[in-house]
């Protein structure tokens, strides 16, 4: 387990969460985007369009690996488009 920060530009947020660095980016996205919903009253319309970049070097990851495959370390942060 790893801890992340995800920025979402289009809502102008930041979040902090604790995630399993060895799931798929994909399942990622899609657990995150469900709570951030959640949480902020929104309801997600496509989540196969969601897209992970490292904001370190602006680096797209690719959904199909995981985390660590991608490089993403305890105190990265991911932004979500």
């Amino acid at each position: 387990m790893i801890n992340i920060d995800v920025l979402v530009p289009s809502i102008s947020k930041k979040y902090e969460f604790t995630v399993n660095e060895t799931v798929k980016c994909m399942i990622c996205a899609d657990e995150i985007a469900e709570l951030i919903c959640q949480k902020e009253g929104y309801q997600m319309e496509n989540s196969g369009a969601l897209a992970m970049l490292n904001q370190q070097d602006l680096s797209i990851l690719n959904m199909s690996l995981s985390l660590r495959e991608n490089g993403i370390v305890n105190g990265d942060t991911i932004i979500m488009i």
